[in-house]
């Protein structure tokens, strides 16, 4: 239930299959990354190409559904370069697994044919084809784009959508505040799932939130992008063009991020509830040549503002604009049946000299054009919603207002 056949793809695909088999061919099953979900952190689908593909722990899937029994040869095509090349790759269907060993490419844009071995098909019927790396010398496993299974097992089997990554949606905040140095916001997590993103402050440079990364591991994030920089490779951006981290709390970790631009990341692991409300404070620091952004977040346990993170972006003193929130579901894997849903606000501006002003009007967007997503007013808040049995109730409203609160919120930061 909730699976659909992709029929361009797999008619394409018989197609071939049975002409190759006319033709006295060896059958041949073409699956492409953007047909697959991702378990765990440590890789994630770019349209269809894995990429960022760092951790051992990353599990690539497929549905596939095999008309007959019998034995295919697995052989994945993954770009990587010098430095990268190297990499251990295991490909499991049923109980069987073989292993490719990733050899070096010219560039990441050449993808490569890296044979793993000979899998077998124990019965006709839907089974999970399964590719993890085991090791890996470099930063990085490699780009995959997909899998390739050819043999007597592969003639008429069709690649199963599992399920549909849900639309990201978004909230932008309106305000005629100029000279924006802190942007607070709250959170209300409704419903959440793993590989699940709820930024609450988001701005021109980065942004700002909570993650459930598994049913294990929940963080508070806080990230800026590099400010002169087209690289999706870290490791490529000169110093000069680099984001500067200017310190962060107790037990933040700080890291560099790419392949969605480049910059800076913390994260701080935090069991954060859902039903319960999050407060947070980005703030904004211009100097001579450079602005300082901080991220802060409120400790309802110790009453406390704790600092996550300080990055420094050179160049130019700002301020804060084009500031926004959303709902992001990052891995697309069982969409169809859980819902994300969360409420922001009490949302509130600081200009430079010190007013404060509240965010009462919003416009909601959304990345795609899924009908399961939602927006609009709950209990005085915004809510932003998508994925599985999600209803639509705006009615074609894409703008929404909520009561203004009768005073701005205490914030009392401490100095970095």
């Amino acid at each position: 239930m909730g699976h659909t056949i992709l029929t361009a793809a797999a008619l394409g695909l018989l197609a071939s299959a049975g002409a190759a088999a006319l033709a006295g061919e060896t059958p041949r099953l073409e699956i492409s990354a953007g047909d697959c979900w991702v378990d765990d952190q440590g890789a994630a689908k770019a349209g269809r190409c894995i990429k960022g593909w760092s951790g051992t722990s990353a599990k690539v899937r497929w549905l596939v559904e095999f008309a007959t029994a019998g034995d295919v040869e697995a052989t994945l095509k993954i770009a990587a370069p010098a430095g990268i090349a190297g990499a251990k790759v295991r490909v499991s269907l049923g109980a069987k697994s073989v292993e490719a060993t990733v050899g070096r490419t010219a560039s990441w844009k050449e993808f490569a044919s890296h044979p793993a071995g000979t899998l077998t098909v124990a019965k006709p019927g839907r089974h999970v084809l399964t590719v993890q790396a085991v090791t890996k010398p470099g930063v990085y496993v490699g780009d995959m784009t997909g899998v390739v299974l050819s043999g007597a097992a592969a003639a008429g089997a069709k690649v199963i959508a599992k399920s549909t990554r849900a639309d990201s949606v978004h909230l932008w905040w309106q305000t005629r505040a100029k000279g924006i140095t802190r942007f607070y916001n709250e959170i209300i997590v409704r419903d959440s799932y793993p590989a699940t993103f709820f930024m609450a402050c988001g701005f021109h440079r980065g942004y700002f939130g909570m993650q459930e990364i598994n049913r294990r591991r929940k963080v508070v994030i806080f990230s800026v992008w590099d400010p002169r920089s087209k690289e999706q490779d870290p490791r490529k951006v000169k110093a000069g063009d680099r984001v500067v981290a200017m310190g962060h709390g107790e037990g933040v970790v700080v890291t560099r991020f790419g392949n969605e631009g480049t910059g800076g990341k913390s994260m701080w692991e935090y069991d954060w509830k859902v039903g319960r409300a999050y407060r947070f404070c980005l703030q904004a620091e211009p100097s001579p040549g450079a602005t300082t952004y901080t991220g802060w977040f409120y400790l309802e346990e110790k009453r406390a503002w704790k600092r996550i993170a300080s990055f420094k972006v050179t160049g130019k003193a700002e301020t804060l604009r084009g500031l926004y929130s959303f709902v992001e579901d990052w891995r697309g894997h069982a969409a169809h049946k859980f819902p994300r849903r969360a409420l922001f606000g009490n949302a509130w501006v600081r200009d430079a000299d010190g007013k404060w002003s509240e965010c009462t009007r919003v416009r909601s967007t959304q990345a795609g054009k899924l009908p399961n997503v939602n927006a609009g007013v709950v209990d005085g808040r915004f809510l932003l919603a998508t994925g599985a049995d999600v209803k639509d109730t705006r009615n074609g409203q894409r703008v929404f207002d909520c009561k203004p609160h009768p005073k701005p919120p205490t914030v009392r930061l401490p100095k970095p």
